[in-house]
């Protein structure tokens, strides 16, 4: 899913667990709505939700999945253009996107990820301050109406720089139910489960624990059946979990930061899986599912900029930074970030980034270059990319553009704003078997003033 979505602060996750058939209230912890639904001072119907007993943990099953062969890099490198050269190249309007609806007050400023269902219900979720639950609401075509997550299921004592009870991933199997992932960091680094999943479904919630200790390295990233921590992916298969370790990629390239899973259907994707090389130095692998085991594709590695380019005496290393990854088809996958450049500026480093896109067609990779920032410009990268359901795709900036490919055309533009209010998305999703594209984000108007909103392409 740095960048708000990547991976959240590198942050990968969601997961659409669209395949689960596990029964409505059990097992688990079931959790009644409370006092029920109340106004909320955003013109939304709020449910409050107590505080969770203790919940049961879940058993896992080890699979060990065979060793399958591994596609080396075509091409080995991507030699990095001049600074001036945009492989991009947009040209003209990005199409219109139309806004929904716009909360009247700042309580759901922090929005995080949105999900769709085939009929047209929205889910999104948004974390609050420090220490405090987040929020489930749910969209219907006409209202909003919120749901209070419940508390972290696990005991602390917990690490006072994180909010044990943030929202993380969010799965949707149907318009009815929906599933909210998280984990929570303990003090003295205890190897306690601390990655948890609470389901809502008709008004009442259920929570439950992996057994998986939780690291401040690590964050939970979902797509699918699937749920990664660290180098653990797990599977749903409908009746229980499976559990596969990730293979150490042989083929990775100098990596900053990002993993995640993504992907379109069976075809599901690995992005950023860490490594390390001969002198301990951060690589990032890809990392493909074959139906019987995870498969590596090599990527190719990317060149410095020339000297001179950026601002400061040298280069010290280029290296790739992954924000997200979008398949479009088997043979059409796109992983997008930035070059990070660190760069010598007399006794100080300091890191520069250029925009760039990678391509899969399915034999080979191809390098799509952003320009590189000038000397006191500002760096820019990609955040978050979407398939449009028409064989394109869609992602955004850090500066808040969405960008737009279809028949190989670029083109780009903004999310509508009010006057003195600009718009930024946080989060995009398709909604299945459409070409509706939703984006989740925010109006800020200003001394503090943010108010949610949420948009459709037209």
């Amino acid at each position: 899913m740095g960048p708000s979505l990547v991976l959240g602060a590198l942050v990968l996750g969601a997961l659409v667990l669209g395949s689960w058939g596990c029964s409505a209230l059990s097992p688990g912890t079931g959790h009644s709505p409370g006092a029920g639904v109340r106004p909320s001072p955003g013109g939304v119907r709020t449910v409050a939700s107590p505080r969770p007993v203790a919940a049961p943990t879940l058993s896992l099953r080890a699979v060990k999945a065979p060793a399958l062969t591994s596609v080396p890099a075509q091409p080995s490198s991507c030699r990095q253009p001049p600074e001036r050269t945009d492989d991009f190249q947009a040209a003209g309007k990005a199409p219109n996107w139309k806004r929904l609806t716009v909360d009247k007050d700042d309580t759901h400023t922090d929005p995080r990820q949105v999900a769709a269902t085939a009929d047209g219900t929205i889910w999104a979720v948004y974390n609050r301050d420090p220490f405090k639950t987040g929020v489930l609401r749910r969209w219907d075509g006409s209202a909003w109406q919120a749901f209070d997550i419940p508390p972290a299921p696990v005991d602390g004592p917990f690490d006072r720089t994180s909010n044990p009870h943030a929202v993380e991933g969010l799965a949707v199997v149907s318009a009815q139910r929906v599933r909210v992932f998280g984990r929570a960091l303990y003090t003295g680094g205890s190897s306690r489960p601390g990655v948890f999943v609470h389901t809502f479904e008709r008004g009442r919630w259920r929570s439950e624990v992996f057994p998986i200790a939780t690291t401040s390295a690590d964050s939970v990233d979902v797509y699918g059946p699937w749920l990664k921590y660290g180098r653990q992916a797990l599977r749903w298969n409908g009746s229980a979990w499976r559990s596969y370790r990730l293979p150490i990629p042989r083929l990775g390239v100098p990596s900053y930061g990002g993993l995640l899973v993504g992907g379109r259907g069976d075809e599901i994707w690995a992005v950023g899986v860490p490594g390390r090389d001969s002198e301990g130095g951060h690589r990032a692998g890809v990392l493909r599912w074959a139906g019987s085991g995870w498969q590596e594709i090599g990527m190719p590695e990317l060149g410095g900029p020339a000297k001179g380019v950026l601002a400061g005496d040298r280069v010290v290393g280029t290296s790739l930074r992954v924000n997200d990854v979008a398949v479009l088809g088997p043979g059409d996958v796109w992983v997008v970030g930035a070059a990070a450049m660190l760069v010598e500026t007399g006794e100080d480093e300091e890191m520069g980034f250029r925009p760039v896109a990678l391509h899969w067609d399915g034999r080979s990779w191809s390098c799509h270059w952003g320009p590189v920032p000038t000397s006191g410009g500002e760096s820019r990268w990609f955040e978050h990319a979407e398939p449009d359901g028409a064989g394109g795709m869609w992602t955004v900036d850090d500066a808040d553009e969405l960008w737009h490919l279809s028949s190989g055309r670029w083109t780009r533009g903004r999310l509508p704003a009010f006057d003195g209010c600009t718009a930024y998305g946080a989060d995009l999703v398709l909604r299945p078997g459409t070409r509706e594209v939703y984006a989740l984000g925010a109006y800020r108007c200003g001394r503090g003033i943010d108010r949610s909103a949420l948009w459709r392409t037209r």
